[in-house]
């Protein structure tokens, strides 16, 4: 068992290497995305630890996703629906959830629910629209609230003269919805006409205008903080007194055909003097403009994340404007890739103590320990610090925290034949070093382990230990 332990963890320090997320999984089915990075600067990178994706994948099923910000593995995925978006992390009585949409999306518009999951991924709540004739929740926004609301955008068509603009007069117009701010007033943004307007909450008339042909704030920086057009994601910053957005500034998806003109895009604005001017602009570092989605979001230090939509990347910056990290989940410059983009991404915090048990998997290929691999995984926790196996013809393995303290552990695993046995391993103690058949061992958090599945067995060491990039350790 000794020499189990100290080969195993010699393969695993061996094996990790900087190739960063692996498509797939021996001890899970779960499909990682795989990313291109362009640059990274882990100096200059936001403290927060967690990126938030909710996207398709290729051909894989959609879902949220919550990847590693050091290194890009994967931490979570819920691969179970048809197409997933704005997946985040926002506060609810006092703790921290997990909030995506989930639908049938049409270009443009979508039909879904807004769901919030809790820190164990119990679905606590469900929501939808209701009365618009059939139409559900769109995919633009989930947002809750400090009373205890969901504020979701939603879609619906009523009967309307568009003569007006050279249409019918028994026409159906689209009409669409908005976000909550704490005084009960709104933000809303209307890319089609290009305008940001707060809303007063009890009247419904707007407050003011910003942007647009009604727009009624003075540009101080000479036409570029009014200029913006067919945005995305319109934030109150700072109480109120400054906006972020994704400024596509046209449908135009790639290479820039001149000056670039998409832009992560953040305001201050003066609603006693009505004066706005440009705080910072963001470009993509590859020259590249976004016809459609894309996101910003403004973090603790300063720095700005921004998911560029139809150009299929993300990108932080830190306050002056550096990239900081460049990131790509596909082709860019190819125009709209079905499947294949970045409407937004989000850094920040995450505990996650999944209900179900840690997964493993067996390569037994004599149908003994000799030359056996063990791949270990665990969805969507994110405190394990260490495992511990335990074997001779049946093995099993827990989690341990960071203080050596059993977090979970997997079912028993047949080391003859690699398969499953239905019972928990049910590991209630571990011992630090080997004491014999049924020992244990740690096995430290020095490096992330990647699962090299294609590596040929006759080149591994006699036992190796593979922990998936699934979880974080």
């Amino acid at each position: 068992m000794a020499s189990f332990c100290s080969r195993a963890l010699a393969s695993v320090l061996a094996l990790a290497g900087p190739s960063l997320a692996d498509l797939t999984f021996r001890s899970s089915d779960i499909v990682a995305p795989i990313l291109n990075i362009n640059s990274l600067n882990r100096n200059g990178l936001d403290e927060a630890p967690y990126i938030f994706l909710g996207t398709v994948y290729g051909q894989m099923r959609a879902g949220p996703m919550i990847l590693d910000a050091r290194d890009f593995s994967l931490v979570y995925a819920d691969q179970h629906y048809d197409n997933s978006y704005c997946s985040n992390v926002q506060m609810f009585n006092g703790s921290r959830h997990l909030v995506f949409w989930e639908g049938v999306h049409n270009r443009g518009h979508a039909n879904g629910y807004g769901l919030v999951y809790d820190e164990n991924y119990n679905l606590v709540f469900n929501v939808t629209a209701q009365g618009l004739g059939g139409s559900l929740a769109d995919m633009h926004e989930v947002q809750l609230t400090s009373s205890g609301t969901i504020i979701f955008s939603a879609y619906w068509t009523i009967p309307y003269d568009c003569t007006i603009m050279g249409g019918q007069a028994d026409a159906m117009l689209m009409d669409s919805g908005f976000q909550e701010t704490d005084d009960g007033n709104y933000l809303i943004s209307s890319r089609h006409t290009s305008t940001i307007a707060l809303i007063d909450g009890t009247n419904g008339h707007p407050i003011w205008i910003l942007g647009g042909r009604r727009n009624q704030f003075r540009d101080l920086s000479g036409g570029r903080a009014t200029n913006f057009g067919w945005q995305h994601d319109a934030r109150f910053y700072k109480n109120q007194s400054h906006i972020t957005m994704f400024d596509n500034h046209g449908e135009h998806t790639g290479y820039c055909d001149g000056p670039c003109r998409s832009r992560g895009l953040h305001l201050a604005i003066n609603t006693t003097d009505m004066t706005v001017r440009v705080v910072h602009e963001y470009y993509h570092p590859s020259g590249i403009d976004s016809g459609a989605m894309g996101g910003m979001q403004t973090l603790e230090s300063g720095n700005v994340i921004v998911g560029w939509g139809y150009t299929p990347s993300f990108v932080e910056y830190a306050p002056n404007g550096t990239v900081v990290m460049s990131v790509q989940r596909g082709k860019l410059g190819e125009g709209f890739q079905a499947d294949m983009f970045a409407y937004r991404a989000h850094k920040g915090k995450w505990t996650g103590r999944p209900s179900w048990l840690p997964s493993a998997a067996v390569d037994a290929p004599h149908r003994t320990t000799e030359n056996a691999t063990v791949y270990l995984s665990w969805n969507g926790a994110t405190d394990i610090a260490s495992w511990a196996v335990t074997h001779y013809r049946y093995m099993g393995a827990a989690a341990l925290d960071k203080n050596g303290a059993i977090m979970g552990s997997t079912f028993v695993v047949d080391m003859q034949n690699g398969q499953p046995v239905l019972m928990p391993s049910s590991i209630a103690s571990v011992w630090p070093e080997p004491l014999g058949p049924t020992s244990t061992k740690f096995y430290p958090r020095q490096s992330k382990p990647r699962d090299h599945q294609q590596q040929s067995r006759d080149q591994q060491e006699p036992t190796v230990l593979h922990v998936d990039p699934l979880i974080h350790q």
